[in-house]
C-alpha cells in the first residue's frame, strides 16, 4: 500500500479505512497537539479542557480592591455612627436622665457626709 498525504505514519493505523484514519488523526491531533509523523503543529491544539490565564490589570485590580476596602469601612460606619433621629433622641434623654440620677446621688452623698459631721461635731 502506497502511503497517501492522508496517511498516518504508524503502520497499524495504515490498515483501518481513511475516513477513520482522518478521525483518529483529528483526535490524536486535537487532544495532543501533535500532527501526523510526530512533527508537532501549534494550529492544531484544540482541547476544550486547556484553559489560558486570566490577564489581570494591575491598575484596575488595585483600584477595584480600593472600592472594596472602602465599600467595608462604609458599612462599618453606617453600623456605628447612622443612627436614626428617634434613637439619638431617645439616647439624649437617656443620658440627661442618667446625669440628673448622678447630681441627685452626689447631693445625697454630700447631704449624708454634711449630716454626719454635724452629728460629729454634736457628740464630740
Amino acid at each position: 500500500m502506497n502511503p497517501g498525504p492522508h496517511d498516518l505514519c504508524s503502520p497499524a493505523i495504515s490498515m483501518i479505512g481513511r475516513a477513520q484514519r482522518q478521525a483518529f488523526a483529528s483526535d490524536v491531533r486535537s487532544v495532543t497537539g501533535v500532527s501526523r509523523c510526530g512533527l508537532r503543529n501549534r494550529a492544531t491544539i484544540e482541547t476544550p479542557d486547556t484553559k489560558m490565564a486570566e490577564l489581570i490589570n494591575f491598575n484596575k485590580a488595585r483600584k477595584n480592591k480600593a472600592r472594596a476596602d472602602k465599600q467595608v469601612q462604609a458599612a462599618e460606619n453606617r453600623i456605628r455612627f447612622g443612627r436614626s433621629k428617634v434613637q439619638k433622641a431617645r439616647e439624649a434623654q437617656l443620658q440627661a436622665e442618667a446625669e440628673k440620677r448622678m447630681q441627685g446621688l452626689q447631693r445625697q452623698i454630700a447631704d449624708a457626709i454634711k449630716n454626719r459631721a454635724e452629728t460629729d461635731e454634736k457628740v464630740s
